[in-house]
């Protein structure tokens, strides 16, 4: 069953109506009809089962009833920006993997630095990415991209539970530390982070973790981590 974001109050027995984008989607793209059943939700975890109506070029649903949704962690995912590629599969594959928010890190080995305009830009591209692939997966809340960061900033974005992917990690596994649904993991750029970045993470309460015996991808780290915590819940 589709289902569609509505960035509004919803409720049993009212309507809405999609914006002009949405309605061409569902009625040139989609081929939907009227009387079709959807699923609304409003990005805060609530989702509603709703009949499609068409207006002329309008595109309503009337909203039937509210469905039972699945509690949801907050899982933050703060990454070092890599090329774009591999950044936006990143977004989308974090967002269908339960992401809450990704937070773009600009570390001592990032390669990719934008200006504040190129800022603006990329962030409406990347948030599109993100509702698409909620979208997509049926999730009941959104996952929001905040503005990238230096790494120095990271404490803003601590949750219960604060984790480092570090490849010299060999006691502390990425399992054993999982005692929360509420976990911030930061991941690196392609060249890892420095000594002196690790310890200062250290010492801002993120501890350590290893994610086994192979060196993996920056983007590739950030799918194996929220697989991991998907597979404990």
């Amino acid at each position: 069953m589709r289902q569609f974001y509505v960035p509004e109050a919803l409720h049993v027995g009212s309507e809405t109506v999609f914006d002009v984008p949405q309605s061409h989607h569902i009625a040139d793209v989609l081929r939907m009809k009227s009387g079709d059943t959807v699923r609304l939700a409003d990005g805060e975890g609530n989702v509603f089962l709703a009949s499609l109506r068409f207006e002329g070029n309008v595109v309503k649903a009337d909203i039937d009833e509210k469905c039972d949704s699945l509690p949801e962690g907050k899982i933050t995912v703060a990454a070092a920006m890599i090329k774009k590629e591999k950044w936006e599969l990143m977004i989308q594959k974090a967002c269908e993997l339960g992401a809450s928010v990704i937070v773009p890190l600009v570390t001592s080995r990032t390669i990719i630095h934008l200006d504040d305009k190129e800022i603006n830009k990329k962030l409406e591209r990347w948030n599109k990415i993100a509702l698409q692939a909620c979208q997509q997966c049926n999730r009941a809340s959104l996952c929001v991209v905040e503005r990238p960061i230096p790494l120095s900033q990271i404490e803003k974005y601590r949750s219960e539970v604060n984790l480092v992917a570090y490849e010299n990690e060999e006691k502390t596994k990425l399992r054993e530390t999982l005692s929360s649904d509420e976990i911030t993991f930061v991941i690196g750029p392609e060249g890892g982070f420095t000594a002196d970045e690790i310890d200062s993470l250290n010492e801002k309460g993120f501890t350590s973790v290893s994610l086994g015996s192979r060196i993996l991808r920056a983007e590739t780290a950030v799918m194996f981590v929220l697989s991991v915590i998907e597979g404990l819940k």
